[in-house]
């Protein structure tokens, strides 16, 4: 069954040319992201985005191109890890808003 969401980020006044400026709206909303990066991994607690890690690496046609940390905690101690992950969403600029698309669809990992 899909998930897709759609999350709505103000610009408050920010130009949607500016894509320095769409990046930093971006990467202040980065929360929005989690669920989608954490699909991949079938709703398993275990792994987490690391805090401060998310940016985005791209903005052409629509699309936001990013990356980030995920932390896996392992049953032990010594078996836990930090990787890099990356993705990308479709967005569309409505107004003064960003309609950001997010696929939320958890990955069958069976």
């Amino acid at each position: 069954m899909s998930d897709v969401k759609n999350y709505l980020i103000p610009l408050n006044g920010t130009s949607p040319e500016d894509n320095f400026a769409l990046k930093a709206v971006f990467e202040a909303h980065s929360g929005l992201f989690d669920g989608a990066i954490l699909s991949a991994y079938g709703g398993d607690t275990r792994y987490a985005v690391v805090e401060g890690t998310f940016s985005v690496t791209g903005l052409s046609d629509g699309q936001v191109t990013y990356q980030c940390q995920i932390n896996y905690f392992a049953p032990c101690h010594d078996q836990n890890d930090f990787f890099q992950a990356q993705g990308s969403a479709n967005y569309e600029l409505a107004g003064e808003n960003i309609v950001l698309q997010l696929d939320e669809t958890l990955w069958n990992v069976d």
